[in-house]
């Protein structure tokens, strides 16, 4: 089997990546920035747009900034499980 390879995320890309797939799986639906900034240490819409921004740059979210709810998974990221998500490389 292939071993999944995927690009490493700073700290804070993974806290907001893991919250999206959590905050999706659980509601059917994206959250809005109030509720990225309530459930991570980003805070303003700012730093979490620039961190959605990375996110889809290394291809783990399609994202579309004018569009309410518009954050999606990859459909890769979206196959992986919550472990196996938090498992993903740090940038050191």
């Amino acid at each position: 089997m292939k071993k999944l390879q995927l690009n490493p995320l700073t700290e804070k890309q993974k806290e907001v990546l893991i919250f999206v797939a959590q905050f999706i799986r659980k509601n059917g639906f994206s959250p809005r920035y109030v509720d990225i900034a309530t459930g991570t240490e980003a805070r303003t819409p700012g730093a979490i747009a620039g961190i959605l921004n990375a996110l889809q740059k290394k291809e783990y979210i399609t994202y579309e900034a004018c569009k309410h709810r518009g954050i999606f998974l990859s459909p890769i990221i979206y196959k992986l499980t919550n472990r196996q998500i938090k498992n993903i490389a740090i940038i050191q």
